[in-house]
Parts: C-alpha cells; sequence; structure tokens
C-alpha cells in the first residue's frame, strides 16, 4: 500500500511538472489591383492574399517528459473577399499532429511538400506573388496524409 502511494505521490509530481503551449497567429493580406490589358479594357478589384494567403492558425506543444514533446498545428487558409476557404477544407493549409524528442521529429497529416521547402528558398518571391515558383512548375505545395520525418538538428 505504501509503495502505490509513494508511485502515485510521484507520478502527480511528474505530471504537474508538464507544460502545454498554445499560440494563435495568423495573417490577412489585402490588396488593391489595377489590370489594364491594352486599349481601354481595365479592372479595379480587391485581391486576397497577393503576397501572402490570408490564414487562421493554431499551434501547441506538450513537454511529455523525459525530452519528448507532442505537438499540432491547425491552419486554414481564406480568402478575403468572400471568406470562402482558399484550399476547399476547413484547416486546408497544414492540419497534423506529433512526437519531437532527442530522435527528431515525426509529423502526420496534411503538410507542406517536401518541394515547398526547397522552392521557398530558391523562390526571391518565397512561393508568394505572382511570379513565384509555384506557379511556374505546378508542383504540390501540401499533402494530404503525410508522413515526415526530421532529423535531430545538430550543434
Amino acid at each position: 500500500m505504501k509503495k502505490s502511494l509513494i508511485a502515485l505521490a510521484l507520478l502527480s509530481a511528474s505530471s504537474a511538472f508538464a507544460q502545454s503551449n498554445v499560440t494563435i497567429y495568423g495573417i490577412v493580406d489585402a490588396s488593391i489591383a489595377h489590370e489594364k490589358n491594352g486599349g481601354t479594357a481595365s479592372a479595379t478589384r480587391l485581391d486576397s492574399g497577393n503576397q501572402s494567403g490570408s490564414r487562421l492558425g493554431f499551434k501547441g506543444s506538450e513537454d511529455l517528459g523525459g525530452g519528448l514533446k507532442a505537438n499540432f498545428v491547425l491552419e486554414a487558409g481564406f480568402t478575403l473577399d468572400d471568406g470562402a476557404s482558399a484550399q476547399g477544407a476547413l484547416f486546408g493549409r497544414q492540419s497534423y499532429v506529433g512526437l519531437a524528442g532527442g530522435f527528431g521529429a515525426i509529423n502526420l497529416g496534411r503538410q507542406k511538400a517536401p518541394m515547398y521547402d526547397v522552392m521557398d528558398k530558391l523562390d526571391p518571391f518565397h512561393i508568394g506573388m505572382a511570379g513565384d515558383a509555384n506557379r511556374l512548375f505546378k508542383t504540390s505545395v501540401r499533402i494530404n496524409n503525410a508522413i515526415t520525418y526530421f532529423i535531430p538538428a545538430s550543434n
């Protein structure tokens, strides 16, 4: 009986040190665009997501102890002019859960494609604006049901 009380007390103490963290973030990007297509034809309109896609996101982590951490990201893209989902799903930009520790990190769910990070580093517009690399190469920016592994950062 005494051993089980000590074990219960230790378990309670270790869970008291666990810490969770949730961040709410977002971008609202709107612009006025004026286009003149030769002659006298022209149009002025509100553009949504001209440089960066408008989004609302939630990300968080929970310390599980022993160097292990659970994390999640839920990110919804939307168009500012009509409020519609920019990707056709509630959390169409990203929605994943994962574990991180000394082994690295593993994430499961809808995530950025591996090519996204490569294009973002090479593209002078950082995958934004009209001349971005994604429009030229038509690559998949996000992948459903993805499993990604990140190696631990070395010092």
